[in-house]
């Protein structure tokens, strides 16, 4: 018997656990991705979702499964701090076998939980946070939480995955048992339906080579790093920023500040049918954040076989073999930048050597078909437990 044999018909919901909307038209959601593989075995898959009221979907696979989305209205001091408004009454109707929720840092972790043990009902934890939060009173409270409330959920979930080593690393100094390795995929079924879009024309580019950048625009994303590097570049490198976010304005007027505005183009936030010929079209991309729990977009990036140049991050170190598949740098500083960019756009030997090896490395390791497999042996795992 196949260990997948195990779940084949039993009922798992998927409860994003975190005081925040999503939108599943601009983002290739880990939760939906996993679903649709799950769902095509033969599990009956619900996902729960913060929303802004009371809402059902369905969404078909491309096999004709159902996978059925719940988004429950929430109150949120702060996305770990928060409270499904109705998700007891909810559960209870869904009747699961297994819930699966995310993130040891979070209130709503800890009252799913709490409600699955009350109904005997199987319950696992995945991970992707994989350090302390660098605000001081942040830091503390969290350290607090942790070895409390933390403390309890590890011991009480009846498995647990992380999505990338660092991710495991931090839950180790808190729980000392077998951790999954849960690694994060890719849904390329959403690029089955791309618009045809001459992104070139419709910004008015011809020769020019582009960087890209696509995510919200908040600090930790450090994308002004990218507009003082540009300063640095040659006159016909220009930077595409798709995305929308507290920095927009204080970018644009670092782009002004650096003299680069008339080499910065900024594009609010894209559905997920009008990336796959952006992608295309560009010639590097670009992720310099300080914190990435994973970074859907660099996957997306180079399953489009676009070269990717990233900062150290525990989800850039488990995607990007350096140097193969793509650049990592190690600093936040301008020049280092800079020259990494060059090292690519000048030397075409490199530049298509990781070009040709990002599609090809993406496929055949980080796609849902591929990765499902960690989860899939999690929940056995979890079911399987008296």
């Amino acid at each position: 018997m196949k260990i997948i044999d195990n779940i084949i018909g039993k009922k798992l919901v998927i409860v994003r656990t975190h005081g925040s909307c999503v939108d599943i038209r601009t983002y290739n959601s880990q939760e939906l991705g996993l679903a649709k593989v799950l769902a095509d075995k033969g599990v009956d898959v619900s996902i729960v979702f913060a929303g802004k009221v009371y809402e059902e979907h369905i969404i078909l696979t491309s096999t004709g499964e159902k996978i059925k989305i719940y988004y429950v209205p929430y109150i949120c001091i702060k996305p770990e701090i928060s409270k499904f408004i109705g998700l007891n009454n909810l559960l209870f109707k869904l009747k699961p076998n297994i819930i699966q929720i995310h993130e040891l840092f979070s209130m709503m972790s800890f009252s799913t939980l709490r409600w699955a043990l009350k109904n005997n009902v199987k319950c696992v934890l995945i991970q992707g946070s994989y350090s302390l939060h660098n605000k001081v009173i942040a830091k503390y409270v969290e350290k607090i939480y942790n070895n409390t409330i933390g403390f309890y959920i590890l011991n009480n979930v009846n498995g647990i995955g992380c999505k990338t080593d660092m991710a495991a690393k931090y839950i180790s100094h808190y729980y000392k048992k077998p951790i999954f390795a849960t690694r994060v995929g890719l849904d390329i079924s959403r690029f089955d339906k791309s618009r045809e879009i001459s992104w070139r024309e419709k910004l008015g580019l011809k020769k020019e080579r582009i960087l890209l950048y696509v995510g919200v625009l908040e600090k930790r994303k450090n994308v002004d790093l990218l507009i003082k590097s540009l300063s640095a570049l040659p006159k016909d490198v220009v930077l595409l920023i798709v995305g929308r976010g507290e920095e927009k304005e204080n970018l644009k007027n670092t782009s002004k500040t650096y003299n680069v505005s008339n080499r910065c183009v900024f594009i609010d936030s894209l559905t997920q049918d009008e990336l796959p010929v952006l992608y295309s079209c560009c010639d590097l991309f670009l992720l310099p954040s300080s914190y990435e729990i994973y970074g859907m977009v660099i996957l997306e990036a180079m399953y489009f076989s676009l070269p990717v140049i990233a900062s150290v991050t525990a989800g850039s170190q488990t995607i990007i073999k350096n140097n193969e598949t793509g650049i990592l740098v190690s600093t936040f500083n301008i020049e280092d930048w800079a020259n990494a960019i060059l090292k690519l756009l000048n030397d075409s030997e490199i530049y298509y050597k990781i070009k040709n090896n990002t599609r090809k490395h993406i496929e055949s390791f980080f796609t849902w078909d591929k990765t499902s497999a960690g989860f899939i042996e999690l929940y056995c795992k979890a079911l399987s437990r008296v």
